[in-house]
């Protein structure tokens, strides 16, 4: 499964966040990378510094999302509905 790049404004993750912290934001994000569940990006850079950030979920991420939604089958058919709206695609 593929997953287009998801791209969130500063504005929008603050509101997310319920913080209008950055570098808190940023450091979020920076372990959620390391955890693997945010693909990295060679755009990233300095959040702070920026107007928006590339928070694209990892394939482990979307599956471990479909599990916790009680999902037990094909990672493929929980998002099913999501494919044909252009948000993810199946390889």
């Amino acid at each position: 499964m593929a997953v287009r790049p998801l791209t969130c404004s500063a504005a929008a993750l603050v509101e997310i966040a319920h913080t209008h912290d950055r570098v808190h934001i940023e450091r979020d994000i920076q372990h959620l990378i390391e955890l693997g569940l945010i693909e990295k990006s060679p755009k990233w850079r300095f959040f702070s510094l920026l107007d928006q950030a590339v928070i694209t979920p990892t394939a482990i991420s979307l599956e471990l999302y479909a599990r916790c939604h009680g999902h037990h089958g094909a990672v493929e058919k929980f998002f099913a509905g999501c494919v044909s709206s252009g948000g993810i695609a199946a390889d």
